[in-house]
Order: structure tokens, then C-alpha cells, then sequence
């Protein structure tokens, strides 16, 4: 058929001349091609907090339609469907979802109007931040200008053995005191022996 719009009729008569039609309207257009789709952001590789919700960001296109026609979706290979998007006239696409702690092959696929698919794909890593507990001192405590100071945390992660942290020791006042780690146990301290006097705000960072 010749590319267009074609009614396309079917008739049948018996022998008493009696006839039943029936026809149906289709559209005959010119070779179709793919659509195109691309994850801009994040990008493959990226290391996120599980449990904070993640902005997806990419681009969709179509030589033979316009770009908001398209069906495009997201999915996961942890978490599954992860949800659908209408594209702007520029074939930006965009969806906000929370994903779980582990490594997520995430996928952007869009479908033209002839069910031709693109998919583009992106690995990412969720992770769950460590956790650390100040033991001592407590808050409020007051010592003399010029004494010891014994600093103590608990710190633990989901991923890493807590000997693996980074750590980072600071004041409010003083700045960083330490980057001593913790044991494997997850118990750490320090001693501080030259505090300024004032009012300091005690930090242990665990990376």
C-alpha cells in the first residue's frame, strides 16, 4: 500500500444478491525508525545514600513523532518498576524515586507509537551511611583550661568493618584533632590535651 490514509473495504455477496461489508481505517507511513534514549543523570558508577530520594534525568527523541508521545519508563533490577515520565517538547525526561540499599541497574526505556523500544542503562550504588554514637564526654560537661580530655565513640557501618572508616576528630573551636580510626570492634578515642577555653562543640565524622 502506498503511504497515506487507507480505507480498506471487504464486501462479500451470496447468490440471492445480497451483500455484508465491512472496512477498517489504517495509516500507511514511510520506514520507521527507533527512538533514541539517554540517562544524563546520574551518571554509571555513582555512589548514592539509600533511603534519600534520587532525581533521574535524561533525554528521549523520535525522527517520525514528537518526543512527548512517546511511553517512557523507568525500571530497576532491585526494586522494579520504577515509574513512568512524560517528555517535554525538547524530550527531557525526569523522575524522582527512593531506591534501596545494594547495586541497581537502572533503566530508561522509551516506546514509539509501532512498539519500537530504546533503553539506556546506568549501575549505581546505594549505600547506608555509617553511624556514630559520642560516649564521652557528655554534653555539658566542664573541664579545667589545659587538661586531658578523653574523647569516645562507637561507630558502626552496614558495608565496611568499622576499622575500615575514616575518621575525623573536631572542634567547633580547635578544628580537626585527629583522624585516628577506630578498632574493629567499632570503639575508638582520643585523648585531647590542649583545648582552648570557651564553649566547644564536640564532632567525630565517620566516612
Amino acid at each position: 500500500l502506498s503511504e497515506g490514509q487507507h480505507t480498506v473495504q471487504l464486501s462479500a455477496e451470496d447468490s440471492l444478491g445480497n451483500q455484508g461489508i465491512d472496512q477498517v481505517s489504517i495509516s500507511v507511513k514511510a520506514a520507521n525508525s527507533a527512538p533514541t534514549c539517554q540517562i544524563d543523570s546520574p551518571l554509571t558508577g555513582a555512589v548514592l545514600e539509600a533511603g534519600l530520594p534520587v532525581l533521574f534525568e535524561g533525554t528521549v527523541d523520535d525522527v517520525d513523532q514528537e518526543p512527548s508521545t512517546l511511553q517512557v519508563t523507568w525500571m530497576s533490577d532491585v526494586d522494579g518498576d520504577l515509574g513512568a515520565s512524560t517528555a517535554s517538547s525538547s524530550g527531557a525526561v525526569a523522575l524522582q524515586e527512593t531506591l534501596s540499599a545494594g547495586t541497581h541497574l537502572v533503566t530508561l526505556q522509551a516506546e514509539d507509537e509501532r512498539g519500537v523500544l530504546c533503553t539506556d542503562f546506568v549501575l549505581l550504588s546505594f549505600s547506608s551511611p555509617p553511624t556514630v554514637k559520642l560516649v564521652a564526654p557528655t554534653s555539658g560537661s566542664v573541664v579545667d583550661v589545659g587538661s586531658s580530655l578523653v574523647i569516645e565513640v562507637e561507630v558502626s557501618d552496614g558495608e565496611d568493618a568499622p576499622n575500615a572508616l575514616a575518621l575525623e576528630w573536631s572542634s567547633s573551636l580547635d578544628g580537626v584533632l585527629s583522624t585516628d580510626s577506630a578498632l574493629s570492634t567499632g570503639e575508638a578515642s582520643i585523648t585531647a590535651t590542649s583545648l582552648s577555653q570557651g564553649s566547644h562543640t564536640l564532632i567525630v565524622t565517620a566516612v
